[in-house]
């Protein structure tokens, strides 16, 4: 396993640029694998976060899949900075655990 870091000057500094999600698709995913929709492309795949490692580690491991990238969870801080700036978070980047019945994230009114 490697860790990688993205360098700060090729990172926008915009509430979603800096995201780990579209550091990934900006330099890696599109420039490097080709992958312009993570939507839509059928090279890649995306796993639930309570997947395992050690699973997702195996699929690797035994060519099922080419390469993975573990990503850290979102801070709640930046996802709703993105949300009050009117914005758009990374595709499949807005997984949550655990999963509210009624769909909605509830905030206190202060």
């Amino acid at each position: 396993m490697y860790s990688l870091i993205a360098i700060a000057s090729t990172v926008k500094q915009d509430c979603v640029s800096k995201l780990d999600p579209a550091i990934l698709s900006n330099n890696i995913l599109a420039p490097i694998l080709n992958i312009k929709d993570e939507k839509t492309d059928k090279n890649i795949v995306f796993e639930a976060g309570t997947t395992p490692l050690s699973e997702i580690k195996n699929k690797v491991d035994s060519g099922e899949f080419a390469v993975a990238f573990i990503l850290k969870p979102i801070p709640i801080n930046a996802l709703k900075e993105v949300a009050d700036n009117n914005l758009s978070m990374p595709p499949k980047s807005t997984y949550i655990e655990p999963k509210l019945r009624s769909g909605l994230i509830i905030y206190p009114l202060d």
